[in-house]
């Protein structure tokens, strides 16, 4: 009885262990769609991601860029300074007020007059001698305008325009460095993305070619040291694409900074990578180009220029100065009377001896002799730019030459490798080699064709041509992809 009890109670729960498993597994795969169907949903709603063209993508970066804004507050001051600097050609008036009690026989007369209160009694010595104090409540507009300040306003409006003038093209020339920014982050990622979807192609012909081959290596007709080898080969082309997709995300992080956006946001890029690049130009083309373009350049030359007319500021202060004067003034003692005055005339000085002279004017002179240092340190720095870019835009060419024809080589291979493969006259790992060497071949040229790029938008930027108007044509090489 015992026993048939034991052997009951032992099926009851293999049946109910049944039971709980099976029910285990009708709820686990629907939960488990529903967690895809949430991740697809997020997707969709808030983690969608948006389209961005080129154009666009440059107008949020010129628009964040950090650089570019703090430029744009140096040209509002370097305005506010010439706004200041013209001041200088209209009068001063400034409203004056005062109020003063003595007992001084001379400030009691003065005041006496001012006031219109003085009379015969006045004159007797000992109100003379000994006045009672006296308060007198003063009120006066003054005016001042110079007739000749030794060429100081005029210079200082001149020079105030001319750092006007050299802040703009200092933005003009960030502007460029934002576009080439913008540039480079875009073919990035433009880049990895062609990367990405060559692997995915080679990958997938590879896993098909390696269930062929672990379905005969069962059969005993692969050799089972082939086929690991093969497998591999594999690893290798999944540890390339793990390595693209980790450039993708960081390039795309990186796009997203410079657009100040948030850096995980998701963006779909418009636009392919060129397939064609551009011709080479002489090294002499570029620096004759950069030499009369180059913004940077222009704006050091606008501030020689503006240096030069300091100097000249400078030097003129030892010329005299003439400015004409005049006041109204109101002086009463009781709120209720007084007496109205007025005063104008002219006033001329000059400096006979003054200490700071030399050493301002050969500071001016100095910091001229330095920004002329700059000029030429700037335009040696833009030779040895072009100089160093040039060659490497040209070795571009050459290599995507050569690198066009391994590609079309590696092609040809993989295909008579594939079917030496399927005549059993070669191995599993010789036709995965084989799309590996075609794989590294390809990403080496997107690489390239990436480099080249860029190199050409670098040396448009060097040669101070990669201005605003041709955003425009970029986005056009990367919409025709070619």
């Amino acid at each position: 009885m015992g026993r048939r009890f034991w052997l009951f109670e032992r099926r009851r729960f293999l049946k109910r262990s049944i039971l709980f498993f099976l029910l285990v597994i009708v709820l686990l795969i629907p939960c488990d769609l529903f967690a895809q169907a949430l991740d697809g949903a997020s997707l969709v709603s808030g983690g969608q991601a948006s389209s961005l063209s080129f154009e666009e993508c440059y107008r949020k970066v010129a628009a964040h860029y950090p650089v570019l804004r703090r430029q744009n507050e140096r040209i509002e001051m370097a305005i506010a300074e010439k706004y200041q600097s013209l001041a200088g050609l209209y009068p001063q008036i400034r409203g004056v007020s005062s109020v003063a009690t003595s007992d001084d026989p001379v400030t009691v007369f003065g005041m006496l007059l001012k006031q219109h209160k003085f009379s015969e009694d006045d004159f007797s010595l000992s109100r003379l001698n000994t006045p009672r104090h006296r308060t007198n409540f003063n009120f006066a507009l003054q005016g001042e305008m110079p007739l000749f300040n030794a060429f100081q306003t005029i210079s200082r409006i001149r020079s105030s325009s001319l750092f006007v003038k050299a802040a703009r093209f200092e933005r003009e020339f960030l502007a460029m460095d934002s576009l080439l920014l913008a540039t480079e982050a875009y073919l990035r990622i433009l880049a990895a993305e062609e990367e990405l979807s060559l692997i995915g192609q080679v990958k997938s012909s590879a896993e098909e070619d390696l269930r062929q081959a672990e379905d005969l290596k069962n059969r005993g007709m692969v050799l089972g040291a082939d086929f690991y080898a093969a497998k591999v080969i594999l690893s290798r082309i999944e540890r390339i694409r793990e390595g693209v997709g980790f450039e993708i995300r960081s390039a795309r992080a990186v796009l997203n900074i410079l657009m100040g956006e948030d850096p995980e946001k998701l963006y779909v890029l418009q636009g392919n990578l060129p397939g064609k690049v551009r011709e080479a130009q002489p090294l002499g083309d570029w620096l004759s180009r950069a030499y009369q373009s180059r913004k940077d350049l222009e704006a050091l030359s606008s501030r020689l220029k503006a240096m030069g007319i300091e100097k000249f500021r400078e030097k003129t202060t030892i010329l005299p100065r003439i400015n004409a004067f005049t006041a109204l003034e109101e002086d009463t003692h009781d709120w209720r009377t007084g007496g109205d005055n007025y005063i104008m005339g002219f006033k001329g000085t000059m400096d006979i001896f003054d200490p700071t002279y030399w050493g301002r004017w050969k500071r001016a002179n100095h910091a001229e002799n330095e920004l002329k240092e700059q000029m030429a340190i700037l335009k040696d720095e833009i030779a040895r730019s072009l100089a160093d870019s040039v060659p490497r835009y040209e070795s571009h060419l050459e290599n995507l030459s050569i690198l066009e024809q391994a590609v079309s080589d590696a092609g040809q291979a993989t295909e008579q490798t594939a079917l030496l493969y399927r005549e059993g006259r070669k191995s599993i790992a010789d036709l995965l080699e084989m799309r590996a060497a075609y794989l590294e071949n390809a990403m080496k040229r997107v690489e390239v064709l990436s480099s080249a790029e860029f190199e050409y938008e670098k040396l448009l930027f060097l040669a101070g041509a990669l201005d605003e108007s041709h955003v425009g044509k970029i986005a056009e090489r990367l919409e025709a992809g070619q």
